[in-house]
């Protein structure tokens, strides 16, 4: 590989999303959100990281958009930075969560100033962005003009990570990274709904809280635990997705029934260190491909499973997974 361009932002870029347009073919675009401080200006003219109230061009409360002709990459540029939290009522840029706790019992949730992860469903013409304080839904049925369909909140999440929609796009899984991934928070004695993911149908485009899931065995303090990212297994029918959970290692679990959502196969493989807690160990990421379950493993590179029939899935759907992945109907 060579590099072909580079393009700066402001924030940097903590993750990208590829969208395509179907009306567009001679394009891709990459929506970008910089999860860093802002760039001082003498080092990128026009960054500024003043509060909206005190410089409207803030490079706040926006994402970056990346246009990449397919025939001229080398020509890759931003084309818009839209304000996706905008309050459509008053118009002011910071529009969504101001960021502290929600009341009595609840966590300091960050200010809704960026996107951690935006996971984009292009031949849906939807995005879902986890934002730090909130959960957002976007039309981008005009990749360079997002629009922002609905937005959630949740009392017990701490810093919105990231999102996955099922296969037809309707149900969305926010998870919140609580303790940012470094401490023990799936101990008997933790609330089931913090470090978890939430579960909204979406309902014309509107988002609609329906449940949480969270890891079902307890671990130990030993082992740094929390929600983090995940594939889905594309059983026709079925809405299933494989997770990872640092330590707590993955779980595949069914959210068919969004109410009640199950798991159906684990595997843990036990605390890195038998007497400290340590960032040195389990699953960053699982991935499923073609009939096998990837996960990267932080402390020993990545393992690889395979799903066999049980009681709760049968051999046939598994057969029919891997059809569906190798197929490319998988999004």
């Amino acid at each position: 590989p060579r590099q072909l361009a580079a393009v700066q932002t402001c924030r940097g870029s903590h993750t990208h999303t590829v969208v395509t347009d179907p009306d567009d073919e001679g394009n891709i675009y990459v929506y970008g959100s910089g999860t860093s401080s802002v760039r001082p200006g003498d080092e990128l003219e026009g960054c500024s990281d003043e509060s909206p109230s005190e410089d409207p061009n803030t490079a706040l409360f926006r994402i970056d958009v990346i246009q990449i002709p397919l025939t001229r990459p080398e020509e890759a540029r931003i084309v818009g930075r839209p304000y996706i939290f905008r309050d459509p009522g008053s118009g002011a840029i910071a529009g969504l969560w101001k960021g502290g706790d929600h009341g009595p019992g609840t966590q300091s949730t960050r200010q809704t100033s960026q996107c951690h992860d935006i996971t984009a469903y292009p031949e849906m013409g939807l995005a879902a962005g986890a934002c730090s304080g909130n959960g957002i839904l976007l039309d981008i049925s005009d990749p360079i003009n997002p629009v922002r369909l609905d937005e959630v909140v949740d009392p017990g999440f701490a810093y919105w990570h990231s999102a996955t929609f099922n296969n037809d796009a309707t149900k969305v899984i926010f998870t919140d990274e609580w303790g940012g991934g470094g401490r023990a928070r799936c101990r008997a004695s933790d609330p089931r709904e913090w470090g978890a993911d939430a579960i909204f149908d979406i309902v014309d485009g509107k988002m609609e809280f329906r449940s949480h899931y969270k890891l079902p065995a307890p671990q130990t303090e030993q082992e740094n635990c929390v929600a983090h990212n995940g594939a889905l297994v594309p059983v026709p029918g079925r809405d299933i997705k494989v997770q990872a959970w640092y330590q707590g290692g993955l779980s595949v679990w069914e959210f068919t029934d969004s109410k009640n959502p199950v798991e159906i196969a684990f595997f843990d493989r036990g605390p890195v260190g038998e007497d400290v807690l340590g960032m040195s160990g389990g699953y960053w990421s699982t991935y499923w491909y073609n009939g096998y379950i990837y996960g990267s493993e932080i402390s020993r590179g990545f393992d690889v499973f395979k799903l066999i029939p049980s009681e709760h899935l049968s051999q046939n759907e598994i057969d029919a997974a891997i059809e569906a992945a190798s197929t490319g109907s998988q999004p």
